[in-house]
């Protein structure tokens, strides 16, 4: 066998073998986030897989919908428990700033009751275990 056959042949083979690691399970999903039966809307959600795998996140809109990501190419979220953790997104230039500088953004009880119970991934009360693809997830913070 000449040097180029056997060059080829090891390339085939190291293809083969990083095909077989893919990587995490990721499934499609996406939901909406509501408080007392209404929409919670401006909020960042982050999914925190049990294995300490990379979050998946998104951001809920004015109906309080949101479609996770777990990187820039892959929508969704691993398979398995996931702990959720939300924040609110800033309202306003104003805001952006004031939280870039280490600031502190003043939120409504409401806001503060959810941030109290969700805001912190060693504390959250929420654990949803992703089995499939979810395309109308409730999560509700009450």
């Amino acid at each position: 066998m000449n040097i180029i056959a056997r060059v080829s042949a090891l390339f085939l083979c190291l293809a083969l073998v990083a095909g077989c690691n893919s990587g995490p399970n990721v499934v499609p999903v996406k939901g909406v986030v509501t408080r007392g039966g209404k929409p919670v809307q401006a909020l960042s959600i982050s999914f925190y897989p049990a294995n300490d795998m990379r979050a998946a996140n998104g951001r809920t809109d004015e109906n309080g919908r949101f479609e996770l990501s777990f990187d820039r190419k892959t929508k969704g979220a691993v398979t398995g428990p996931n702990k959720v953790v939300v924040a609110f997104r800033p309202r306003n230039a104003a805001e952006e700033a004031k939280m870039s500088e280490g600031g502190q953004i003043t939120y409504h009880p409401e806001q503060d009751a959810i941030l109290a119970k969700y805001g912190k991934r060693e504390t959250t009360a929420l654990t949803i275990e992703i089995t499939r693809a979810e395309d109308n997830l409730q999560i509700k913070l009450d």
